[in-house]
């Protein structure tokens, strides 16, 4: 459940950065997470906006969708390395 989570955040994070900027953003995280935020990643593909946080929380619960179970906290509790979800 947290490594579906985490990842769907992540994921959602990065289609709204250029690549320039999320190999920014991986380069100050720890190996795992920067191996998860990279993992699969079609940077070819432009960036698109940001949107309200429920939009992308909603996104992030779309990924894996038939095992994701990724809890309305999700980005709150990745941003804070918090892995207590509820």
């Amino acid at each position: 459940m947290a490594y579906t989570a985490v990842d769907a955040v992540l994921q959602v994070f990065r289609r709204r950065l250029t690549a320039q900027q999320g190999l920014a953003f991986a380069s100050v995280l720890p190996a795992v997470l920067r191996a998860i935020f990279v993992k699969d990643w079609d940077v070819s593909k432009p960036p698109v906006p940001f949107e309200e946080r429920q939009a992308l929380t909603n996104e992030a619960k779309q990924v894996r969708v038939k095992h994701n179970l990724t809890p309305d906290n999700a980005i709150e509790a990745t941003a804070l390395g918090n892995p207590t979800v509820h």
